[in-house]
């Protein structure tokens, strides 16, 4: 897929809301250059169109009820499309897991769970995933510290 191109203020104004989604609105405008009728109608039009698909806080999950993060690689068995769809699916739906690719290479997926402690994980593994007769190969690392977490993108602006 191609990316999107946007213009010069709307990719400031996804920059800055990228760096803090809280910003206030009047503020905003300053800081970009534009007024606030118009920096509302981007802002709508950024939203319709999916560019912006939600605006979260991000947070220390080390204070969280799911403090444990395990970088989980699944391997499956080569079976039909239908079998990995649903597969696919199941995946997407656990609350466990915070992020879920598919991924090209040795390994099919990588997932980033959040569990309360070691059992946690340990039952998740066994019911969720390991159980599954799809799974051929499973690989899980345990986070010991976060060094970088940043979700900015960049954006193709039109010249």
């Amino acid at each position: 897929m191609p990316p999107v191109l946007v213009d010069v203020l709307d990719g400031r104004l996804l920059m800055e809301l990228q760096r803090n989604s809280r910003i206030g609105v009047a503020e905003l405008c300053d800081t970009v250059g534009l007024t606030p009728a118009t920096c509302h109608r981007r802002l709508k039009r950024l939203r319709e169109s999916g560019l912006i698909v939600g605006e979260v806080a991000l947070v220390d999950p080390r204070h969280t009820a799911r403090p444990l993060t395990v970088i989980i690689e699944l391997k499956l068995d080569q079976r039909s499309g239908g079998e990995r769809l649903a597969f696919e699916r199941r995946l997407a739906e656990q609350p466990e897991l915070s992020m879920a690719w598919a991924v090209s290479g040795d390994t099919d997926f990588v997932a980033i769970g959040q569990f309360r402690d070691i059992e946690h994980y340990r039952d998740f593994m066994l019911r969720q995933l390991i159980a599954d007769d799809l799974v051929q190969r499973h690989k899980s690392t345990l986070a010991l510290e976060r060094l970088r977490f940043d979700l900015s993108l960049e954006f193709a602006i039109e010249r």
